[in-house]
């Protein structure tokens, strides 16, 4: 049997022995590259995000200051056996609005206001999101 030009054979390198017996290399493929084009399953671009200029005010500033003070700079987070989350400042902290602004909650109210922490902030924006969009669906 022969190889064609430029693949190794068991001649060049020789057999592998193993304890079942001798094991001959077999030759590599080159490249599956040019035959497999790649695709973009991106479906629509999403547009960049813009802050909304409510919260540059100094107005929601001093409602931020006065959520996360309350909260003593700790993230108020709860989980379902009633457990408090432990990070705090130094990490980064948000003031989120408990009922979101885009479903009617009041912006400055600092009882519309939780300290979160990145992790749970991007969670229940998560969830408050995919609810909002169900009910569009539907």
């Amino acid at each position: 049997m022969s190889f064609p030009r430029g693949y190794p054979n068991s001649r060049d390198i020789g057999p592998v022995s193993l304890a079942t017996g001798p094991v001959f290399p077999m030759p590599k493929l080159k490249s599956l590259a040019p035959l497999v084009r790649s695709t973009n399953t991106a479906t629509v671009p999403l547009p960049p995000k813009v802050k909304d200029h409510v919260y540059t005010t100094p107005e929601y500033q001093h409602w931020r200051t006065q959520v996360v003070a309350r909260a003593r700079n700790r993230c108020e987070w709860v989980d379902h056996h009633g457990h408090r989350c432990t990070r705090a400042w130094p990490d980064r902290m948000y003031a989120d609005h408990i009922v979101e602004i885009k479903d009617g909650g009041s912006v400055l109210d600092v009882s519309n206001g939780q300290c979160l922490c990145y992790s749970h902030h991007t969670i229940k924006t998560n969830e408050v999101k995919k609810k909002r969009y169900q009910t569009l669906i539907k």
